[in-house]
C-alpha cells in the first residue's frame, strides 16, 4: 500500500502503481552473473523490492549503489537496508550517478533501472543511456524494464546487443531490455 500510495502521487516520476512482481524481478536478473567485486547500480529503488534481492544474491564484496528522486523512497530504503555495508543510496537523479566520487571514473558492471523511460524528455534519456554505456565494462549490461515497447529502437541504436523479454505475470505486464555493451 505505501508504494501504490506514493506512485499515486508521483506517477509521472513513478511510473507504476505496484512495484515489481516477483516473476519480474526473477526474469530481470536471470542473466546477472553475482560475482565478487563488482559494481552494480540500481536506477530507481522505489519500495526495495529489487534491491532486496539483489542484495540477497551479490557477495560482501559486490557493491550497490542506488539512485531514487522520490524522498519517501529513498528515506524507506536507507532504513531498510542500513546493515548492508555494500549498499549505499543517493537522493538523486540517476543522470548524476557519473559525478559520484565512487563512481566518477570506475566501469560497473551492471545497471538495473526502473526508469520510466516514456515519461522522460528525450534529451534526459539520451543523456543517462550515453553515461551509461560510458561507464560499462565490455560485455556489461543495462537492464532495463517498461510498460512499452517504445524505447525498443533508441536502445537497439545505442548498444551492440539488446534482448527482449515481455513479463505477462506483472501488472501492468513488462517488457524488459537487456542491453549488451
Amino acid at each position: 500500500m505505501f508504494f501504490t500510495k506514493e506512485a499515486l502521487h508521483n506517477i509521472n516520476t513513478i511510473g507504476s502503481i505496484q512495484p515489481g512482481s516477483k516473476y519480474l524481478i526473477e526474469k530481470c536478473l536471470k542473466d546477472v552473473e553475482f560475482k565478487r567485486d563488482q559494481i552494480i547500480l540500481e536506477f530507481g529503488s522505489g519500495n526495495g523490492n529489487f534491491t532486496a534481492e539483489i542484495l540477497k544474491r551479490i557477495p560482501k564484496s559486490t557493491q550497490l549503489i542506488s539512485f531514487e528522486t522520490n524522498k519517501k523512497f529513498f528515506e524507506h530504503c536507507l532504513e531498510k537496508f542500513k546493515s548492508h555495508d555494500n549498499f549505499k543510496i543517493h537522493n538523486c537523479s540517476a543522470e548524476k550517478f557519473n559525478q559520484l566520487s565512487e563512481i566518477k571514473e570506475k566501469k560497473v558492471d551492471y545497471v538495473i533501472s526502473s526508469l520510466p523511460l516514456s515519461l522522460l524528455k528525450k534529451e534526459l534519456i539520451t543523456s543517462i543511456v550515453q553515461k551509461v554505456k560510458y561507464h560499462l565494462k565490455p560485455n556489461g549490461c543495462f537492464i532495463q524494464y517498461q510498460y512499452s515497447f517504445g524505447k525498443y529502437l533508441f536502445l537497439r541504436n545505442n548498444f551492440n546487443d539488446v534482448k527482449l523479454n515481455f513479463v505477462v505475470r506483472n501488472l501492468p505486464p513488462s517488457f524488459i531490455y537487456k542491453c549488451y555493451k
